[in-house]
């Protein structure tokens, strides 16, 4: 009898060690100072954060808008865009280096005719960019910018707060900005978006930098474009009007006016 309870008893110590021995499933999460738990599976947020702040915590894809078929100039200045397939053609413009274009015609005898800007033409295909390899380029090299989408001007602040006395800039309907951080997060009575800005169109942080609510702005990419003889000559954004203006004030240079 006396056997048969210490077999008993040893078995029950057995069961219990073995039980003890299995260790309970750690989780695989990281908390953040700001206050996001970390998982494989996602972001939680911790309620018990406040006025904390995390930046670049997450950005989505976007596309290069106006662009179905990439190029971009693989030059050291300027790509010259003529009005013929030809070195005789007419030179209608210029392609800035790491400029963009949309690809009309393929090559063709060294020549691929693109639409960049204001200008189509063409330009000799050995120097430019294309396919995938333009594609992976053009997201390096593209100013990341944030384009206003509402009706009336936009505030620009200079901390990610509402506070009314930390205004320094507004922004117009349509009018693009920038890009510094794509996704700024504060923490308060309630969560608020935020997207980092430059205000002097400079990609550092030592010039003015601002504040807009990423609710009122479309995120995208852009590169630089082509730009007209004429645009090389006035600056970007010169009417044909004013161009005539211009070339009619020219006439009199030189003579004295005449009062009466």
């Amino acid at each position: 009898m006396y056997n048969k309870l210490l077999k008993f008893s040893v078995a029950c110590m057995a069961g219990l060690l073995l039980a003890s021995s299995i260790a309970s499933p750690a989780m695989a999460t990281e908390h953040a100072v700001a206050g996001f738990t970390y998982d494989k599976t996602g972001i939680e947020i911790d309620p018990t954060a406040q006025n904390s702040e995390i930046s670049t915590l997450s950005t989505d894809f976007t596309p290069i808008p106006g662009f179905n078929n990439i190029g971009i100039a693989d030059v050291d200045t300027n790509l010259l865009v003529r009005e013929k397939p030809s070195e005789n053609g007419k030179i209608l413009g210029k392609m800035p280096k790491d400029s963009g274009c949309e690809i009309l015609e393929a090559d063709k005898d060294g020549w691929t005719k693109v639409k960049s800007g204001k200008l189509t033409g063409y330009v000799k295909s050995e120097y430019l960019i294309t396919g995938q390899d333009a594609s992976r380029l053009a997201l390096d090299i593209a100013s990341h910018i944030a384009v206003f989408n509402g009706t009336e001007n936009l505030r620009v602040r200079k901390d990610p707060s509402i506070k009314d006395d930390n205004v320094i800039d507004s922004i117009a309907p349509g009018e693009e900005i920038l890009v510094l951080d794509p996704l700024v997060v504060t923490y308060g009575e309630k969560i608020n978006k935020w997207v980092k800005v430059s205000l002097d169109g400079d990609d550092s942080e030592t010039g003015t930098v601002g504040y807009v609510a990423k609710e009122y702005v479309d995120l995208s990419y852009k590169l630089a474009q082509a730009y007209t003889m004429q645009e090389l000559e006035l600056g970007p954004g010169v009417s044909s009007r004013r161009s005539n203006v211009v070339n009619f004030a020219k006439k009199f240079l030189g003579y004295r006016y005449v009062w009466g």
